[in-house]
């Protein structure tokens, strides 16, 4: 009988244990839902400003890429939420805050370290992203004069960012915007994997955060048989991947959470 009732006991343990992570789950669910619910709202937001982008957006060029964000929306736990991890946050004075994120090679290789630097200004109570900006040799290669189909191509996508796997064509995007695979590998480093006939190159990476985490991702390019045109990329990273395929002018993103 003491052994039937322990049985008993345990099964009970056992059924409120699984009643309690149902519970947890469903909260965290709820909670995570909502917070993505609130994101989207301002990522929609920050489509629609690039309908009008001189009122909302300024970008720089010099030796990487800089835009600055003219009526902030996006929050400080947006760019964390995205990114999977938190960057170093620094105050800079007043309500001035700078963070930062450094993008490096996973392969022991030597390649340039890449600093994205995030300017945010606390407003309504709020850290509100104002700037962000990639020290990159491979964005300063983008010609200015290209911005402004780059800008109609984002105003007019009609994203549904509740799919889990978004496609969009991109006929008239113009590949003289991405450097050749020699110019990458100059300004890149050599790939983690180079395939026989040298046209697909496959690069990991490192995104660190704050408190030493880190995150990893891949990103694999196909080029054409004369080295000077871009076919294909696929990018893994974190809970996003995504591709673009420009022989066919269509593009993919997926999220799996």
């Amino acid at each position: 009988r003491k052994t039937f009732h322990n049985s008993e006991q345990q099964q009970e343990a056992n059924v409120k244990r699984e009643i309690s992570r149902v519970v947890a789950g469903l909260l965290f669910a709820i909670s995570s839902l909502s917070l993505a619910g609130c994101l989207v709202n301002r990522l929609h937001t920050v489509q629609n400003q690039f309908c009008d982008f001189d009122e909302n957006f300024s970008v720089s060029v010099d030796g990487g890429m800089s835009i600055a964000f003219l009526n902030p929306v996006l929050l400080y736990d947006d760019v964390v939420f995205l990114a999977g991890l938190a960057p170093q946050l620094e105050n800079l004075g007043g309500d001035r805050y700078r963070a930062s994120y450094l993008i490096r090679r996973d392969d022991g290789r030597e390649g340039v370290e890449i600093p994205v630097i995030f300017a945010f200004e606390k407003q309504d109570h709020e850290l509100r992203l104002t700037r962000v900006s990639v020290q990159s040799p491979v964005l300063s290669a983008f010609h200015p004069a290209k911005f402004p189909q780059v800008i109609d191509d984002a105003c007019n996508m009609n994203l549904s960012f509740s799919r889990a796997r978004i496609e969009l064509p991109i006929p008239y995007f113009d590949r003289t915007l991405i450097p050749t695979r020699e110019q990458l590998i100059q300004m890149a480093g050599k790939p983690t994997q180079l395939s026989h006939d040298g046209n697909e190159l496959l690069y990991q990476f490192v995104l660190e955060g704050a408190n030493n985490d880190e995150l990893t991702g891949s990103i694999n390019l196909l080029y054409g048989d004369s080295g000077d045109t871009l076919l294909r990329t696929r990018t893994r990273f974190y809970h996003y991947s995504s591709g673009a395929d420009f022989e066919h002018g269509t593009a993919w993103a997926k999220i799996t959470l």
